[in-house]
């Protein structure tokens, strides 16, 4: 029997070139954007909704028409089916009782009823009605609190599809982190280099800040989605020392922080850079033995690239070939 997995989606791999290889014994793990799942007629046997914050509200204009477009990934499932939420997310919290599946959840701050949850740095599952544990949080290889979370939500699938705690205890002890999320791609003179060149939203890089507690340069900004960035600059303002901003959103951002930055705050470094290669040397610059320079946008890309992809790669090899920092 057949019973190998495929992975794909929204993160860069079509799944529709493997079609003559994936067959009912197939395990497919499928990540969709709300693009894609705005016109869903089909929802899965295991649904995931990590959690939801405003985006693409350039595409979508409303948060409701948003959150309705995310909702079809459970909307059409049955009752032998399972969907995994997100306790600690309010909008996922309160889809609690609409939905017509099994719901399993998970949290970060709480036990739940039905799931997997953080205890004092250990994670355990009550997923079959018995509370056990399955591993200690210093297995895990990625930094930042988000992705604790999202080995919460992985693990309520893993579980669901049959895995035992062994397995998911190897899987996630080897687990490195995927390329352009908060991936290291250089050390150099003690300056640490990360690219989290998906972080195309304002959450997504406050997330990237609250997962370091060097000081950080930060590059941020990009193509407009017509998001708020009042909360990042709150968060760049506490966590953030130098700041350089790129693309469309460039002023947005600044103004956003001169808004929120107060006389007792001091002068705090802006700086307005037309290319990413020029932004780059800037925060080589500004960086000292001991500080981080991160690449975590806020923003999507399309103003300068095709994809958050294309950035990232962009920025790696201008770290790593083309500036002599």
């Amino acid at each position: 029997m057949n019973s190998s997995t495929f992975v794909g989606g929204n993160i860069g791999n079509p799944l529709i070139t493997k079609l003559d290889q994936i067959n009912k014994e197939s395990w497919v793990v499928l990540e969709l954007s709300s693009f894609q799942l705005i016109s869903l007629s089909q929802s899965p046997d295991i649904g995931i909704i990590l959690n939801i914050t405003p985006n693409h509200l350039d595409f979508h204009k409303t948060m409701k028409s948003y959150i309705d477009a995310k909702k079809n990934i459970f909307k059409y499932q049955n009752a032998d089916d399972y969907i995994i939420l997100n306790e600690d997310n309010e909008i996922t919290s309160n889809f609690k009782g609409q939905t017509p599946s099994v719901e399993i959840t998970y949290s970060l701050n709480k036990h739940v009823n039905r799931g997997v949850y953080l205890k004092k740095d250990k994670i355990y599952s009550n997923i079959t009605g018995e509370e056990k544990e399955i591993c200690d949080t210093s297995l895990l290889n990625l930094k930042g609190e988000h992705n604790i979370s999202n080995t919460l939500a992985a693990f309520c699938a893993a579980v669901l599809a049959g895995a035992s705690f062994d397995s998911l205890r190897s899987s996630i002890s080897n687990f490195k982190g995927l390329k352009h999320r908060l991936e290291q791609v250089a050390d150099k003179n003690g300056i640490k280099f990360y690219n989290d060149s998906v972080a195309t939203t304002p959450e997504s890089c406050m997330a990237a800040l609250s997962s370091f507690s060097e000081s950080v340069i930060l590059i941020a900004g990009g193509y407009d989605k017509g998001l708020d960035y009042g909360k990042m600059a709150e968060k760049i303002l506490k966590s953030v020392k130098t700041l350089i901003l790129i693309g469309e959103t460039k002023h947005k951002i600044k103004n956003a922080v001169k808004n929120v930055n107060s006389p007792e705050n001091g002068e705090f470094e802006i700086f307005e850079e037309d290319s990413l290669k020029s932004a780059v040397i800037k925060a080589a610059a500004a960086a000292e033995s001991g500080d981080v320079v991160l690449l975590s946008p806020g923003c999507a890309s399309y103003d300068m690239f095709d994809n958050y992809r294309e950035r990232g790669l962009k920025y790696k090899k201008l770290v790593t070939e083309d500036i002599n920092l």
